[in-house]
């Protein structure tokens, strides 16, 4: 993703948990709540990145997330898909990354145990996260966080410079880390 902004937002960041008897998800990409990149599939820049992180194991019973392999390279997206078509992703205590380009979701949770995850997603700079963190964490705290977490989350201005970019996310031309006394 970084041949496409110098740095990337945290877009959002959930814990998921499928309870015994939850229904299959929606299969979906995660890049598309950027409509205006569909148009050119998997010449489309990397505007997302998704990172699963499963606390313990999860099996295809327990509703592992689905998925359908190389879908990120499909010339055609409007190619029709169905649950046939993916595999489950069984997970054991650790984490997998993988694009927002490629088809995926949760799957059916047909044990009796339920399933969890954190499923974290990151976009580039220039484009507007899923969540608003500014909103959700309170000033207090980000003032506790180290000043590239800050920016993850959106309390620091963003600075395009290897890609001859401008500066974006300022108050009046200001860092914003700076208007909010970041560094003091």
């Amino acid at each position: 993703m970084l041949k496409t902004s110098d740095s990337y937002w945290l877009s959002t960041s959930q814990l998921i948990e499928l309870q015994p008897g939850e229904k299959v998800q929606l299969l979906h990409r995660d890049g598309d709540n950027y409509p205006a990149f569909r148009q050119f599939g998997a010449s489309a820049p990397e505007i997302m990145m998704n990172c699963l992180i499963a606390p313990s194991e999860y099996t295809e019973e327990m509703g592992a997330t689905r998925v359908i392999p190389s879908s990120n390279k499909w010339e055609d997206w409007s190619r029709p898909v169905t649950q046939a078509d993916t595999i489950a992703a069984v997970m054991e205590k650790g984490d997998a990354f993988f694009s927002g380009k490629v088809i995926h979701g949760g799957g059916a949770n047909v044990s009796n145990k339920p399933r969890r995850e954190l499923a974290m997603a990151y976009c580039p700079r220039w484009l507007m996260p899923e969540e608003a963190y500014p909103f959700q964490v309170p000033i207090e705290m980000a003032r506790t966080l180290s000043p590239r977490a800050q920016q993850l989350i959106g309390f620091r201005s963003f600075h395009n410079q290897t890609l001859e970019g401008g500066s974006l996310w300022q108050l009046n031309y200001e860092e914003l880390g700076s208007f909010l006394k970041l560094d003091e």
